[in-house]
């Protein structure tokens, strides 16, 4: 028997070329980073969690109740703006992520939202999640820049349709430190909101 037939891995192995196939590796990163397409499946989480701020699924507080707790607890004022901001980031981050479609704008998307939660809830608290640290939203926010550099592979609406020149290296740096750069804003303004209300109070 041939040695071609005989090799067995997790990847998919292509007989007429002798090696293996990495369904998950693009022209920015390597395999490591994506070894297979279920990996960005796991976004499920942040869909839940972004369904919970928009429309109270899950055991969520909907708009009224997260906007209530942004604008009392976070100093994000108008508070229910900003819960939807932060629930379609989550949702629409974690949809795109999931069905593989203009990845890197749902990595985005999802990265600037939790850096938002990191610092505005979570980093006071240390890092694990028991203690309501930052190491959920860590995790969230590292497995969405990874996605963002190794490219959504082969089982995927953007390679499906042809999307794939949006995994190219400096697309993709661009648009998260757009992310980023959002993220910093959106921070800043509750700064700039916390301070107008102490100088109100005083």
């Amino acid at each position: 028997m041939p040695e071609a037939k005989t090799r067995w891995s997790k990847n998919t192995f292509d007989i007429r070329q002798g090696r293996e196939a990495r369904p998950c590796t693009s022209s920015v990163g390597n395999s490591f980073l994506a070894p297979c397409h279920k990996q960005y499946r796991s976004e499920a989480g942040r869909r839940s969690h972004g369904a919970q701020k928009l429309f109270g699924w899950f055991g969520g507080y909907g708009l009224k109740g997260t906007g209530g707790f942004f604008e009392a607890q976070l100093g994000f004022r108008p508070g229910v703006p900003f819960a939807a901001a932060a629930g379609l980031s989550e949702m629409g981050g974690g949809i795109l992520l999931t069905l593989g479609l203009l990845t890197p704008f749902g990595s985005a998307a999802v990265l600037s939202a939790m850096l938002v939660a990191i610092v505005s809830v979570h980093v006071k608290n240390g890092f694990f999640a028991m203690a309501n640290g930052f190491e959920l939203p860590f995790l969230y926010a590292a497995s969405a820049v990874g996605l963002a550099f190794s490219g959504p592979g082969g089982y995927s609406f953007d390679s499906w349709l042809g999307l794939t020149f949006l995994n190219e290296g400096y697309l993709v740096e661009a648009i998260l430190v757009l992310a980023v750069l959002g993220a910093a804003a959106t921070l800043a303004s509750r700064r700039q909101v916390e301070e107008q209300a102490s100088a109100v109070r005083n």
